[in-house]
């Protein structure tokens, strides 16, 4: 054992871990294909608890916990982190309260009780010992010849499965990349289509941008052409999408009777040019109202909790390059407009999703007191620096950097989410650090 921690030392330990972290399956919800495993286990070697147990580097983890009520413990009382130490073995303690290892284990002096314990490793395609699945008794016992066979067996089915998710998961990432060349290729085709005109107009509203500068010094009006070029540069950023819009249906006339594949992706393509346009003129009309104060809030009581899951599971049927985890909690109850607040919730998560790298988690979880509930977004992605932190929810203010050159918007989410839970009586605001990620929250009154 080492000197430091009540568990025997694991060579390589730090490489296993890693390899766990690969599934991306660590405080995710349960799952019945995981959960018929531990049940046959547990009716086949006839014991009131099974488990599928993954081994972190400071507690055991309950991907199933058949007839356990706790979803994790800490790593020094785990009898997991004894059998994976061996993980070519079946590890077996027939009486736990006799063996110098475990009768002094809080889970043997207390609850679950335990006396009697087996657990086959988890071996995964690179030879480490994720974890184990194991039986557990309150009392003495064996187990057949029959039953470690079925122990083995299951425990097999429970790697395949782990594996399974993992090369769903490296393939859903290889179909977004090549998603993305896709794109590519098709904005390649959509520049061919277009008219060489467009390169015309551009220098002439050069041309032109020059001119209007000039008069600008000369008269002193610098303050309407600042307005005058905001309201262009929406302009053209709005014909960007219809632009390539266009683009694609030329090239449907062309290829629609011979690539039905080209013409199912190219047809996605134009639903989310579409839904690109939709999303900032929307933006720009409530910015707009909220400016000239004609927004209206449709209030009603409603449960913020069920919103959030309904957000997630919406966004989660479109984003597979996230593990989105809403933890949970609660029912809480809010007095408030529920559109409104689901928009908030929305821009959050999507902003957690185009500021972090493929692969990792965004966690969702909210908490009461004293009067208000407050939900937190969290991310792993670039972070944020400290100067661009406290201007974040001001209008049109985005971040400028290597790491956001190709994100597209223009600096009105973050406000609107600030305006809208201001009018709420609520609070946003923001805490980040550089290379490590960022947690949005906002908090509103209960009802």
């Amino acid at each position: 054992m080492t000197e430091d921690k009540k568990y025997p030392f694991i060579k390589d330990d730090d490489s296993r871990i890693a390899a766990l972290h690969s599934y991306h399956i660590l405080d995710t919800a349960e799952e019945k294909d995981f959960d018929d495993l531990t049940t046959l286990a547990s009716v086949i070697c006839q014991t009131p608890i099974a488990l599928v147990s993954l081994v972190d580097k400071d507690r055991q983890w309950f991907k199933s916990h058949k007839g356990l009520a706790a979803t994790e413990t800490p790593r020094e009382y785990s009898f997991c982190a004894h059998g994976i130490a061996k993980p070519g073995e079946l590890f077996i303690v027939p009486d736990a309260t006799t063996d110098d290892r475990f009768k002094d284990n809080p889970l043997v002096t207390g609850y679950p009780d335990i006396v009697f314990y087996a657990g086959k490793p988890l071996i995964n395609n690179q030879g480490f010992a994720l974890g184990s699945l194991c039986v557990i008794d309150q009392q003495k016992r064996e187990l057949s010849a029959e039953q470690i066979n079925a122990l083995t067996v299951l425990a097999k089915q429970v790697t395949d499965k782990l594996e399974l998710r993992r090369k769903l998961i490296e393939i859903t990432a290889t179909e977004k990349k090549q998603a993305m060349l896709n794109e590519e290729l098709i904005a390649a085709n959509v520049k061919l289509v277009l008219s060489n005109d467009q390169l015309e107009q551009t220098n002439h509203e050069l041309s032109t941008t020059q001119l209007k500068l000039q008069q600008a010094v000369e008269t002193g009006n610098l303050e309407e052409l600042r307005k005058n070029d905001f309201i262009g540069m929406i302009s053209h950023e709005l014909k960007t999408p219809l632009t390539s819009l266009s683009g694609y249906i030329q090239l449907l006339q062309t290829k629609a009777k011979t690539d039905d594949k080209f013409t199912s992706l190219a047809l996605g393509k134009s639903g989310l040019q579409v839904k690109k346009m939709i999303t900032m003129i929307t933006g720009f009309l409530n910015v707009s109202r909220l400016e000239s104060g004609k927004i209206v809030l449709h209030k009603q009581t409603f449960r913020l909790d069920e919103l959030i899951e309904n957000v997630i599971e919406d966004i989660s049927l479109t984003e597979l390059g996230h593990v989105i985890i809403n933890e949970p909690c609660v029912p809480i109850y809010v007095d408030a407009d529920l559109d409104k607040i689901g928009n908030v919730i929305s821009n959050l998560v999507s902003n957690a999703i185009k500021y972090s790298p493929n692969g990792t988690d965004i966690r969702i979880h909210c908490t009461s007191t004293e009067g208000m509930v407050q939900v937190s977004v969290e991310d792993k992605g670039m972070g944020i620096a400290p100067a661009d932190l406290e201007h974040l929810f001001e209008r049109y203010y985005r971040v400028e950097g290597e790491h956001t050159q190709l994100i597209s918007g223009f600096g009105i989410g973050l406000y609107l989410c600030a305006e809208i839970v201001g009018i709420h009586k609520g609070r946003i605001w923001a805490e980040s650090t550089v290379g490590q990620g960022s947690t949005f929250h906002f908090s509103l009154p209960l009802a």
